[in-house]
Order: C-alpha cells, then sequence, then structure tokens
C-alpha cells in the first residue's frame, strides 16, 4: 500500500513489490513441461471442500470490491519467496481463478496461458517500469479489466498467499492475505520441497507470503502540525521494523538523496502509529517495510472556480514521481481566492505532495 500526502489532504494510491518474474513467465510453459508435472487447467481443478474457507477468505474481499462493469479478470501465476514462478504458483493462480468464478459466474476469467509475450523491442509497448507493470501491460493488451498479481511461501503446515487486485487504470483496488491447508498437488508441483522456515531475528517481511502490510492509524505530528512544508524535493529509500504493539522499532536509511530529508522522514515516520502486520494464520508479528517517502513540488494555478487549472513541477525525483502527482491534484478542488472588491479570481498555489511507497 502506498499513501500520498499533501499538507492536509490525504489520497490514497498503490504500489506494489517489483517481482521479477516476467522472464520466467515468458518461458514459463517450456520449463513446466521439462522439469514438473503439467499444471492443470483452472477449469479442470475444482476447489476442494478442506480448502474452501481458506479460498473464500482469500477470494471474496477482493471480488467484492469489483463494480458491475468489472467483468473481464486475469490471475496471473503467483511467484514464489524468490520471485520465481513454478507450475505450483499456476496451480494456486488457477485455485483463485476457480474460486473467484464460483463465487461470481458472472465474470468473465482469461487464462494466462494465452498470453503473448511481446519481445522487448516491440516499440508499440510503452517502457515499462518495473516487471510488475509489464505484466499488467500483457493483462490489458488482452482486454482485462482487473490483473491479480500475487506470491505465496510455506507457512507452518499450510502455504501463505498474498493476492493484489489491479486496475486497468493501474490503481490498486484491493488487496488479501491469508493461507491455504497444504494439498498434495501442492507438494506435487513444487519444484522442491514445501519447508518452512521462521526468519531468524523472528522479523517478517510485511506484504509477501500472506502477510500483511501494517498500516498506519492516523496522520503523523509532522504531516498534523503542517513541517512537512519544511521537506524539499526528494527520495529516501528506507526500511522500518513495526511491532505487535504498532510502533516503529527501528528506521534504517537504505539510499537518501540528501541528509536532511532523510534526517526529517525518519523523525516523521518514529512519530507514526501503525496496525500491526499479521501472519498468514491471523496473530500480530513484527514486520520489516521497505518503502520509499519522496516529494514533488509543484506550482498550481487554480482558476476562479476552484479547480486546478494547471499544474506545473517545480523539483522532483523523477518522472514517474512527478506524473503521479500531476494525476492527483488535476482532481482536487479549491476555495478559490478572492480580489478586494470579493470576486473570486485565479492564483498560482505553490504545493508540495509526499509519497510514500510501500514494497515487498
Amino acid at each position: 500500500m502506498s499513501v500520498i500526502t499533501c499538507e492536509s489532504r490525504v489520497l490514497h494510491s498503490v504500489m506494489l513489490a517489483n517481482h521479477t518474474y516476467l522472464r520466467s513467465f515468458g518461458i514459463w510453459l517450456i520449463l513446466v513441461s521439462l522439469t514438473c508435472p503439467p499444471a492443470r487447467s483452472w477449469q479442470d481443478s475444482p476447489v476442494s471442500q478442506t480448502q474452501r474457507p481458506g479460498w473464500n477468505m482469500l477470494v471474496k474481499p477482493l471480488a467484492e470490491t469489483f463494480s458491475q462493469s468489472d467483468r473481464k479478470i486475469i490471475v496471473m501465476p503467483l511467484a514464489d519467496a524468490e520471485n520465481n514462478v513454478s507450475a505450483l504458483g499456476a496451480y494456486l493462480s488457477g485455485q483463485v481463478s476457480q474460486r473467484m468464478k464460483e463465487l461470481f459466474p458472472q465474470i468473465e476469467i482469461i487464462n494466462p496461458e494465452t498470453l503473448k509475450v511481446p519481445a522487448r523491442s516491440d516499440s508499440k509497448l510503452e517502457v515499462p517500469e518495473s516487471d510488475t507493470e509489464e505484466l499488467k501491460t500483457l493483462a490489458w493488451s488482452a482486454g482485462a479489466e482487473i490483473c491479480i498479481l500475487g506470491d505465496f511461501a510455506p507457512f507452518k503446515d499450510e502455504i501463505g498467499i498474498s493476492l493484489h487486485a489491479w486496475r486497468s487504470d493501474r490503481s490498486m483496488l484491493a488487496d488479501s492475505y491469508g493461507s491455504i491447508p497444504l494439498a498434495p498437488e501442492m507438494r506435487e508441483f513444487a519444484p522442491k520441497l514445501l519447508k518452512y522456515t521462521p526468519p531468524a531475528d523472528g522479523i517478517f517481511i510485511a506484504g509477501g507470503g500472506g502477510v500483511s502490510w501494517p498500516k498506519p492509524l492516523s496522520p503523523s505530528k509532522s504531516n498534523s502540525t503542517g513541517s512537512n512544508r519544511d521537506f524539499g524535493a526528494g527520495l529516501v529509500s528506507m526500511s522500518l521494523v513495526v511491532g505487535t504493539d504498532g510502533e516503529v522499532q527501528q528506521i534504517v536509511i537504505l539510499e537518501s538523496s540528501s541528509a536532511s530529508l532523510a534526517s526529517r522522514a525518519v523523525k516523521l515516520f518514529h512519530s507514526l502509529k501503525y496496525t500491526p502486520a499479521k501472519a498468514p494464520d491471523g496473530t500480530a508479528v513484527p514486520a520489516r517495510v521497505y518503502l520509499k517517502f519522496a516529494v514533488v513540488e509543484l506550482e498550481l494555478t487554480i482558476s476562479s472556480d476552484g479547480s486546478v487549472q494547471q499544474a506545473r513541477v517545480l523539483e522532483s525525483p523523477n518522472q514517474t514521481l512527478s506524473d503521479r502527482a500531476i494525476q492527483s491534484v488535476k482532481k482536487w478542488k479549491f476555495k478559490p481566492a478572492t480580489s478586494p472588491a470579493g470576486q473570486s479570481v485565479a492564483a498560482k498555489v505553490p504545493t508540495k505532495i509526499t509519497f510514500t511507497l510501500y514494497s515487498k
């Protein structure tokens, strides 16, 4: 999950982990036929009664957020903890598709095996910023309105699963976390032994393998006092450890465009209180969260009716964030400025948007 804030305004957006399994996905059918038992089509993989409650808990929160226009859904093969795709990942995505179709017969499931992986030199495709974006591009080119990506990892005697549903406008619609009891066919399709190994330091990685994200309970003290006006434009990559009490226990700066911005970001995130992350079985666990904190400076031209007439980027870490910032502020509505005579007039207003982009 990502939270986009600007002054007292709070918007919600999402960025998933940058999975690196597209190249594996591109040759998946060949590799599976040589090294693994053939994965059954999702239509031929009925959901077992012992697993049905687990699949319901995973699938329903996603499907219930679909609108009446969301008819075409594609579930990509799930990646393992190393971001590789195997027959097991294809089997699990088939189970998601099957349960979704049972719960909502009106939707159309697109089989990912029918997708054509284009050559990298295809000039018609927009260059993606990650393999996750490329997978979504494949989904949209196939006519999907919802693309579901996810991953899995062994958890005790179950499989922990994370699912993320994306709309064709590249916004995250919903995510879901949980676990499914291990079944014989899961072991059959797995390319290696499914063995659960708890983290050595007891800290789980949020957002993957069925471990949910810690979520901020309220805006930070820094935001509430308006002190983010002191932030200059820039980008800070960091990791947080959030305890079971929701407190930030540790912050490590991984990369920063300036020491000043990094210092302010540390102060800001130490002021946050989170809901704790949960393991696939629903218990609260300490979790490590990787994120990027970014600031974009803009100058807005506010028309006499309060709409944003123009948004000009003054300073930004990169073009992607510039585009997202402009896209966000274009939707805003302001109380227009007034002249000494009391008439509404256009005005230019400097502002800043802070992005917090969480990733696995």
